[in-house]
């Protein structure tokens, strides 16, 4: 009787020097880039995305009868002290229109709807202007049933 005993080892050894995983792109893998700010991780390498807060200085809204009797934007800071309108120069034979076509309000824009003021042919647009009636811009003619 032959006895033969064969064992083969191996060991593996973890690379010692630190490693950075390099930051992804539309062509390569990679890590993910953490800036405190849109992503954080955790103690535990939990990562999570951070809410993105828009924080309103103001507030826009809109007065019926303005000084002319007709509908016009006003911004009021957060304190109800400063109350000022805001000076939208529509083109002639339109009146802003919040009402049934509506509005909103972005960071730094208002988007609202516009009407002809003649009778018969009415038509309705919307609008959009910065908030402080500069850049005044048509986007398109509406629908009758349109709102924002």
């Amino acid at each position: 009787m032959i006895l033969v005993q064969l064992s083969c080892g191996k060991d593996a050894v973890a690379q010692m020097a630190s490693y950075i995983l390099p930051i992804a792109s539309t062509t390569k893998l990679g890590g993910v880039m953490v800036d405190g700010t849109s992503v954080i991780i955790d103690k535990e390498g939990k990562i999570t995305a951070v809410a993105a807060i828009i924080e309103y200085s103001d507030i826009v809204y809109c007065k019926e009868e303005g000084a002319n009797g007709d509908p016009e934007f006003w911004r009021v800071d957060m304190t109800g002290v400063v109350n000022l309108p805001i000076p939208i120069a529509l083109p002639a034979n339109l009146v802003i229109e919040p009402f049934s076509i509506g509005f909103k309000r972005t960071t730094n824009k208002i988007i609202f709807g516009a009407e002809t003021r003649q009778d018969g042919d009415r038509k309705r647009y919307i609008y959009t202007c910065n908030l402080d009636g500069s850049e005044l811009k048509r986007i398109m003619e509406v629908e009758e049933d349109f709102v924002l």
